[in-house]
């Protein structure tokens, strides 16, 4: 399935990715560039989404709020969704023990194929707490690429999916049906 948003390709779904594969993730930035990848393997697969585990391997350690960093080691379930303008990254401790937090990344919807899956980051994130308190990153890098040329109907794209992830969240739909209330 391909949809069209703003005069380009923003979504394909190839839902022939094979159970228990290895997956390349490529992070773009909203311009379209390379910025990271990393592997993950297929953990669960369904129709319309998909679930990797990915180990963090760095480079080094990333700080993500006060109090949340990223580490060599750090366990990611990241879930993808056909169509939807972001990834769900629970991310664990190395033992897999206990929760960091929920990274929602905001994003294009995720091009799926074969081995691959890339999106182009729209910069703000939800970041959910393992106590269910949560916070909207990087509002400021939204305003500046905005300045910088970005499209503003992904502007107004990002800002939506936030609301969408937000509810998921109050609405304790999966994958926060667990999650702690405030």
């Amino acid at each position: 399935m391909t949809r069209v948003a703003c005069g380009e390709v923003l979504g394909v779904w190839d839902d022939d990715v094979v159970d228990g594969g290895e997956v390349t993730v490529m992070k773009l930035n909203w311009r379209g560039e390379p910025v990271y990848s990393w592997q993950g393997e297929v953990h669960a697969r369904e129709a319309g989404r998909l679930v990797l585990r990915a180990v963090w391997r760095g480079p080094g350690t990333a700080r993500v709020a006060d109090g949340v960093v990223f580490a060599p080691g750090d366990v990611f379930y990241e879930h993808y969704y056909d169509g939807k303008p972001y990834g769900l990254w629970q991310a664990l401790t190395p033992d897999e023990s206990a929760l960091t937090c929920w990274y929602c990344n905001i994003s294009t919807p995720a091009v799926l194929r074969d081995d691959s899956i890339a999106f182009r980051d729209l910069l703000l994130d939800v970041l959910l707490y393992p106590d269910g308190r949560r916070e909207v990153l990087d509002r400021d890098d939204l305003a500046r690429a905005i300045d910088e040329g970005l499209d503003p109907a992904l502007a107004v794209a990002a800002e939506d999916a936030v609301r969408e992830v937000l509810d998921l969240i109050d609405r304790r739909l999966p994958p926060f049906d667990y999650v702690a209330p405030v």
